[in-house]
């Protein structure tokens, strides 16, 4: 224990701190014997039962940094002693791994080709039914996406040959928009 004011805290003292949750020595101090819960009010009791997981570690310090940040707004702390450790670890964005094999894709097109069309009104079924699939497959959107849209996000600009393209504007997740081909 440094016995320091959290006022005279270093962002050292806090690296410091975060050795500590991976390893609390001395043992015989901070962790429990024999893995065993006892209640506060007894002898026996430890703040620990072993050192604490990397997610457990991350989640000690984030609640610090509140604490820190909240105490530097009322007035307490001249700084955040934690300010560098801010800096988060940036992950590029995940790659999405989520398709049809193309044989499921082909069997989907092939129930598809199998659906009746004797009449007027399942012909006008079979084709809705196609385009919905195609558009799901190809398009990449998610139901919601395409039960929220309407007739009226289609729209048609020329591409940069000059040629016609369909493209359908998507209000999809978080309220993001974002245009989508329509071959």
């Amino acid at each position: 224990m440094l016995n320091k004011p959290l006022s005279s805290l270093t962002h050292e003292d806090c690296l410091r701190y975060q050795r500590f949750l991976a390893d609390p020595q001395p043992a015989a101090t901070w962790v429990a014997g024999g893995g065993r819960k006892h209640a506060r009010s007894d002898a026996r009791w430890r703040p620990f039962y072993g050192p604490l997981s990397p997610a457990s570690q991350r989640q000690a310090v984030v609640i610090l940094n509140a604490l820190f940040s909240w105490l530097v707004q009322a007035g307490y702390l001249a700084g955040n002693p934690l300010s560098l450790y801010r800096q988060r670890t940036r992950y590029p964005a995940p790659r999405i791994t989520r398709y049809l094999e193309p044989g499921i894709w082909q069997e989907v097109k092939d129930t598809i080709a199998a659906v009746p069309r004797e009449t007027e009104r399942e012909i006008a079924h079979a084709t809705r039914v196609r385009w919905l699939f195609t558009l799901l497959y190809l398009g990449g959107l998610r139901i919601a996406e395409v039960g929220a849209n309407t007739m009226g996000q289609f729209f048609v600009r020329r591409d940069a040959d000059g040629a016609m393209r369909w493209w359908l504007t998507v209000h999809g997740k978080g309220g993001k928009e974002r245009l989508v081909p329509a071959t």
